[in-house]
């Protein structure tokens, strides 16, 4: 393992949770829908399901609050809005791009 020094912009953001409603197959249709959302809207920032449950979290800034809302409301009912602290890279220091496909960046809090 090679440790090395990232540039990184830090920003307060929101993780909106929502419980998706529906069986397995309904929960499918509509995480689908919400990633393929957060992919092509560049103000929300990510997404992510929960395993044990049918919980998804969405990742925005402040401004982006009430309509992320009303949109997952779609979906379900909303179980959780956090005020989270984000870092986004800053830059791609020591990444090889005909290399690599992508860069996975996995946080470790203890």
């Amino acid at each position: 393992m090679k440790e090395i020094k990232m540039n990184v912009n830090q920003f307060e953001g929101l993780a909106v949770t929502v419980e998706v409603k529906g069986n397995i197959d309904e929960y499918a249709k509509s995480f689908l829908h919400i990633f393929n959302n957060v992919r092509e809207n560049k103000e929300l920032l990510k997404v992510e399901n929960h395993y044990s449950n049918n919980d998804v979290t969405v990742y925005c800034m402040e401004e982006t609050k009430e309509s992320l809302i009303k949109y997952l409301k779609n979906f379900g009912e909303i179980k959780s809005i956090e005020k989270v602290l984000m870092y986004q890279l800053q830059d791609a220091v020591g990444y090889d791009f005909d290399k690599y496909e992508e860069a996975v960046v996995i946080p470790e809090f203890e």
